[in-house]
């Protein structure tokens, strides 16, 4: 019984679509008069032909002005290259330059009178030590 009641229920399911379908393509006219069985126009803009929409997805040959530009890049590229190798064999080749180190030479006069004033502030320490001493 419950496989003649699942039958019945495709039938309608298919029958409802059917009607559907039928609504959409048919919509109801409520006028009177000549024009009312005729269809409805779905689309106002016209569909482009077949043949056009099938040159669009032919193979269309590669146009000479790419493989002109692709040549051009590779040039470009190998020059680039060139001009960066010489660069880096030119850097490699230079040494770094040697800092000159500046020796402050002081004549002997300047000495001698640091050598007296290291002396008399070791004395000067020396007498402060013994006064506190005392």
């Amino acid at each position: 019984m419950w496989f003649y009641r699942s039958e019945v229920v495709k039938h309608v399911v298919k029958e409802t679509m059917k009607l559907q379908r039928q609504l959409l393509v048919f919509p109801q006219v409520t006028d009177m008069g000549k024009d009312r069985n005729q269809k409805v126009a779905k689309n106002v803009f016209k569909v482009v032909g077949s043949r056009a929409f099938k040159a669009k997805n032919k193979a269309k040959p590669v146009s000479i002005n790419l493989k002109n530009l692709q040549v051009q890049k590779r040039e470009k590229v190998a020059q680039v290259d060139s001009q960066w190798n010489e660069l880096q064999a030119n850097v490699l080749k230079k040494k770094p330059e040697e800092k000159k180190e500046v020796v402050q030479t002081e004549s002997p006069a300047e000495r001698i009178k640091k050598f007296e004033a290291s002396e008399k502030l070791e004395n000067e320490a020396l007498e402060q030590i013994e006064k506190m001493k005392c």
